[in-house]
């Protein structure tokens, strides 16, 4: 099961699928195609001082689809993750800052 709050706070069940879509707006509130013009990826860690991933996804079509194998080798509990968006450009933005990742229980793994 896959849970967001207003905060941006993820909830995913360990060992779950689930996707996740991400709609971007420029400064003129209008829709940025996600793929088309920029590439997307939301990084999973321990905590903000750690330099390796636990997960990362690059967006499909504005997608992040988490597999059964993201999470689990995690352990049930909070991390961190953010999203970066990468424009054609060469400009890179954090669109969603640092925010708490939880792996949540499950009983039939």
């Amino acid at each position: 099961m896959l849970q967001i709050d207003s905060k941006n706070r993820i909830t995913l069940t360990r060992g779950d699928t689930a996707v996740l879509k991400l709609y971007l707006k420029d400064a003129r509130d209008k829709s940025v195609n996600i793929g088309e013009n920029c590439s997307c990826i939301l990084t999973v860690k321990e905590n903000t001082d750690t330099d390796s991933a636990l997960i990362q996804i690059t967006a499909k079509d504005g997608s992040f689809t988490f597999l059964p194998e993201h999470t689990k080798h995690m352990k049930y509990g909070n991390y961190v993750y953010d999203v970066q968006v990468t424009m054609d450009e060469g400009n890179v933005y954090t669109v969603i800052p640092p925010s708490r990742f939880t792996i949540g229980e499950e009983v039939t793994w």
